[in-house]
């Protein structure tokens, strides 16, 4: 890529300065912040472009918003290594095996010092292909726990439920446990474990925490709620009453709710009384 340089004469010294090359190689000052300039375009129409495409074209269609922002990475990796190629070939002038050779040169070099941002770059692409986690799903990684809602090229932001976004390096998901409430099925699960005297009928107590589960809004029907007896000792039989959430995350909010539903199935029956009603007015 030539540019003309200009006609005036402190300006062409000056030009002259952009033109010479770098140490006797392709490379010129005004090369350089050409290509620069068109590397930041690139990657700001990329990025652009591949959101676009995730939530303006493939959720509209009803694909699904993990699938989407997967597909959208991926073409923004591969639009942005094309896009990078060209014009160093355009502008700097750079053939392809020269760009293989400096490719070469420099994972040496990065394997040493940039190990991290390199592991986290391969891991990032294990989850985009085993997709072991999702966008949407909730995880556990060490002690952060939340929403997965970004994953990016170095590192996955997930939401807790306090609204906080965690930044989480993607070579954590590789190296340590991740446990992940939604893998296999799109709901979650939420448990609540109470206890009743063995003077009350085991069956009769079961029957009131399925109903009581039953009755939650948010309980799916699919798999149906579970009303467990776990063992008896120490005087007390154990429950246990698991409830899958329909289209929604099991949060620390539903489980409230489940161990109060739990709870007002089991208290006795003479503290359900209604109170007396007030005396009428007159």
């Amino acid at each position: 890529m030539q540019i003309s340089p200009p006609a005036n004469g402190t300006l062409a010294r000056v030009w002259s300065v952009f033109e010479t090359p770098i140490a006797g190689s392709p490379f010129t000052l005004a090369k350089l912040i050409v290509a620069s300039v068109l590397l930041v375009a690139l990657v700001w129409v990329t990025g652009r472009l591949t959101r676009w495409l995730a939530r303006g074209v493939l959720r509209r269609r009803g694909v699904d918003a993990g699938i989407s922002e997967e597909i959208a990475t991926l073409l923004r990796y591969l639009l942005t290594s094309i896009g990078v190629v060209l014009i160093l070939q355009a502008v700097v002038g750079v053939n392809l095996n020269a760009i293989v050779g400096l490719l070469a040169g420099l994972g040496v070099g990065l394997g040493f010092g940039l190990q991290n941002i390199i592991s986290n770059f391969f891991s990032g692409l294990i989850i985009l292909f085993e997709r072991p986690i999702k966008v949407g799903e909730k995880v556990r990684v060490g002690e952060a726990v939340g929403t997965v809602r970004r994953i990016a090229i170095r590192a996955t932001t997930i939401v807790a439920d306090d609204n906080t976004a965690i930044i989480i390096p993607n070579s954590d998901f590789i190296s340590q446990r991740v446990t992940n409430w939604r893998y296999a099925a799109r709901s979650g699960r939420v448990e609540a474990r109470v206890r009743a005297p063995l003077t009350q009928d085991p069956a009769r107590v079961l029957e009131r925490l399925r109903q009581a589960a039953q009755a939650m809004p948010w309980a799916n029907e699919t798999p149906v709620p579970e009303a467990l007896l776990l063992d008896m000792a120490d005087g007390w039989a154990h429950f246990a009453l698991r409830v899958w959430t329909r289209g929604t995350d099991a949060s620390d909010a539903l489980v409230s709710e489940l161990n109060l539903a739990a709870w007002q199935a089991l208290r006795p029956p003479e503290s359900q009384a209604a109170a007396p009603a007030a005396p009428a007015q007159p």
